[in-house]
């Protein structure tokens, strides 16, 4: 990660006490959900739980409400379950192609797309990556969630999370509602070594695919830097970078890939 992490915060907190968390200036506050008031400005969205997990109504698409789980511990793209997407017929029409993602076993492809439209807590979003997850990769998983809404989206709103009363006040960030979702414009995923790094995964139709990239090939530098010199996240990060922006690759043995970035799915 690139810092350490001294602590992590469980669902006592959340069962026990109101979590006031605002994203745009990195602070979180406990409160006593007994004395909460609704914030101006706030909209209320009521949560329902099942299988120890809390959701909030999402419609995509266009499509009919449905249940999303409450997804805080997912920072990547919003997750779209089976049940809803075959239903619906989300997928339909979009261009698409593949991310790496851990699943039971080891690592899987899952394919990635572009809602074009979603509606939480009253507000409209645009052009939102998301991941399309089969029943397959979801065993035990009720057909009644649709999905994990995520962070991307959930950070866009100043929240407050008050389990016992089973609500949540969803207070919208203008400046940060019409920013772009960041999304992957690369589709390279790298295992970092000593002597530098190996390519797990290309995505297809990528800009990295264009460039040549396969499975196995070796890496020295990127950005003219070496392996040390990168954390996790900033290795991560390189994808989210804007479109048209280039990026150069030693490979193993000298040759230099240079890679425009671009949008893909």
């Amino acid at each position: 990660m690139g810092h350490s992490l001294p602590l992590l915060i469980g669902d006592d907190s959340f069962d026990d006490l109101a979590v006031d968390i605002d994203f745009a200036h990195h602070r979180i506050a406990f409160r006593d959900p007994a004395s909460l008031a609704k914030p101006t400005g706030a909209v209320e969205v009521p949560l329902t739980k099942e299988h120890d997990e809390h959701l909030v109504s999402v419609s995509l698409e266009g499509a009919p409400s449905a249940e999303f789980e409450l997804g805080l511990g997912n920072s990547g793209e919003m997750l779209v379950y089976e049940s809803y997407y075959q239903i619906h017929k989300v997928l339909e029409g979009k261009r698409s192609s593949q991310r790496l993602a851990a699943g039971t076993g080891g690592f899987v492809p899952e394919t990635v797309a572009t809602l074009n439209h979603m509606k939480f807590a009253g507000i409209e979003l645009s052009s939102i990556p998301a991941a399309f997850i089969p029943a397959s990769l979801t065993p035990g998983v009720p057909s009644s969630i649709s999905g994990d809404i995520g962070l991307p989206v959930l950070a866009r709103f100043h929240m407050i999370i008050d389990y016992a009363h089973n609500r949540l006040y969803a207070i919208p960030y203008p400046r940060i509602l019409r920013q772009p979702f960041p999304k992957d414009r690369l589709g390279l995923t790298l295992d970092k070594q000593d002597s530098g790094f190996a390519v797990r995964f290309v995505a297809p139709h990528s800009p990295a695919e264009s460039a040549g990239f396969k499975i196995g090939d070796r890496i020295t530098l990127i950005a003219g830097r070496p392996a040390g010199d990168w954390t996790e996240t900033a290795l991560g990060d390189l994808r989210y970078r804007p479109s048209g922006s280039n990026l150069a690759f030693t490979m193993e043995g000298g040759i230099l890939k240079h890679v425009k970035l671009g949008d893909y799915f």
